[in-house]
């Protein structure tokens, strides 16, 4: 016998014993066909189902590697809600300005925060009379202090000697009432001294009168504001966000004109985000150094507020972390933080501050209604009481109500599309409709693969036997 027939023995009884015992099927009818055509027909059957079965797999696998989400959005009722942090901020930036140089230079100042140095092509822009002003003042002057004892007072406002309550009306709910106490000061660049409202109170019943509802004056004919240098509107402005959210009323607040009672219906959204790849959230980086919950906010202005620190070496007046680094003194303040900050809202993106979209968010959905206020006789009845003339709240106040319309929470979940234990079903059953297989014949190929290899590798190591031929040698006598 032959070598190569020798070699072919055993790898032919281990083909024949494996196409006799798997589960495969089809395998099975390769083998015992009757003839030569329904073996190749088989053989063809074989070679297309599996074909069509890898072409399925990579379907499969294809799709569960698009990281796609799908978005699930639930109502869930509860007996409570806690009311959201309110922040209410006055057009006017700063009050109780009599001095004319004063005056020019916190235009000057309002100018440069707001990075608005050209109005109509006229250029305003007089720096030095702004710095030659605060350099007038005594040694150690805080620009911050400054600006917050200029802003808009929440306890009262004086006018032509006489003092006026900022707040009118606070209620939370139709029974607790609530004063300037229940609100913390917060000074911003573009509107001066904001308030938040800061309260561990809950909504129990939908509707307005069971929300938060305030009346405050503004002192509009206080106003130092003009139109070149600063806003141009009257009125509040404010923003309903979370408490764990530091404010951005300048970029997402809701006006309100003087005179005018608005209604802010809500209504409660939560986000939950999926991960990288799948979503855009990254949990392991949901840690901020100032702030106790991640929110997308508060890492842009940490990370602002970082940029402009490290480049200026001081804080601006709006700039309270972190305490070991200096104030800006009023030069620094004009000429280095007010330009940097200019730049950083022009420039910084989520992106290159490394801030990504929290995994977990809270908003706040917001449906506005106006109304005039007060009334007619309304404002007879104000005369009377608040010892005033009645145009005095046509001309100087705002109402303000927010509330839940509905005591309902919407949860909007992200999920993984296609799981691992459905992209393991989905190629389970694959392989159980094109070729019937189970993870126990995926076994035997695995052992059918071992011996074959394992019979290759004897037969290599065996010393070839050469036959030595046989000489038939006649004596002839």
């Amino acid at each position: 016998m032959s070598d190569t027939k020798r070699q072919n023995k055993p790898r032919s009884a281990l083909l024949k014993k494996f196409s006799d015992t798997t589960t495969c099927h089809g395998v099975v009818q390769i083998k015992n066909g009757k003839n030569v055509w329904t073996k190749l027909m088989w053989g063809c059957v074989v070679i297309t189902v599996f074909s069509l079965l890898l072409w399925q797999i990579a379907d499969r696998c294809s799709a569960y590697f698009a990281y796609k989400t799908s978005v699930q959005i639930k109502d869930v009722f509860v007996n409570e809600i806690p009311l959201p942090a309110v922040t209410v901020c006055n057009f006017n930036r700063y009050f109780n300005i009599d001095d004319p140089i004063e005056q020019l230079a916190m235009n000057e100042l309002s100018t440069v925060l707001d990075n608005r140095y050209s109005v109509n092509n006229i250029l305003y822009h007089r720096r030095n009379e702004s710095v030659n002003y605060f350099n007038w003042t005594e040694p150690g002057f805080s620009l911050r202090k400054y600006m917050m004892d200029k802003g808009w007072n929440f306890v009262y406002g004086y006018n032509q000697g006489v003092y006026f309550p900022t707040i009118y009306y606070c209620t939370l709910g139709k029974t607790v009432a609530c004063t300037y106490a229940n609100f913390t000061a917060v000074l911003t660049n573009h509107l001066g001294v904001c308030y938040t409202l800061n309260v561990n109170t809950s909504q129990t019943i939908a509707g307005k009168i069971h929300g938060f509802t305030v009346v405050l004056d503004t002192y509009q004919d206080q106003y130092t504001e003009d139109i070149i240098h600063g806003n141009w509107e009257g009125g509040i402005l404010f923003q309903i966000h979370s408490p764990y959210e530091p404010p951005q009323v300048s970029r997402f607040g809701y006006s309100v004109g003087t005179g005018t009672w608005c209604s802010a219906a809500i209504q409660k959204l939560k986000f939950t985000n999926m991960p990288s790849p799948w979503g855009v959230c990254n949990p392991a980086n949901e840690v901020l150094k100032y702030h106790d919950t991640y929110t997308l906010s508060a890492c842009m202005k940490e990370c602002i507020e970082k940029r402009i620190t490290d480049i200026c070496g001081c804080r601006g007046p709006s700039i309270i972390n972190p305490e070991d680094i200096p104030e800006c003194s009023p030069v620094e303040a004009l000429n280095c933080f007010a330009k940097e900050l200019a730049k950083a809202e022009t420039v910084v993106t989520p992106q290159n501050c490394n801030c990504a979209y929290p995994c977990n968010e809270v908003k706040y959905q917001t449906t506005l209604s106006y109304s005039t206020f007060p009334h007619v006789n309304g404002a007879k009845q104000a005369e009377a009481l608040f010892n005033f003339s009645k145009s005095h709240f046509r001309t100087n106040v705002v109402g303000l109500s927010v509330y839940y319309e509905s005591l309902t929470v919407t949860n909007v979940e992200e999920s993984q599309s296609i799981t691992e234990s459905a992209l393991l079903s989905d190629i389970g059953g694959q392989l159980g409709l094109w070729i019937g297989i189970s993870v126990v014949t995926l076994f035997e190929f695995f052992q059918f693969i071992v011996r074959f290899v394992h019979n290759e590798i004897i037969s290599l190591r065996k010393p070839k036997v050469t036959k030595t031929p046989v000489l038939d040698i006649q004596l002839h006598g």
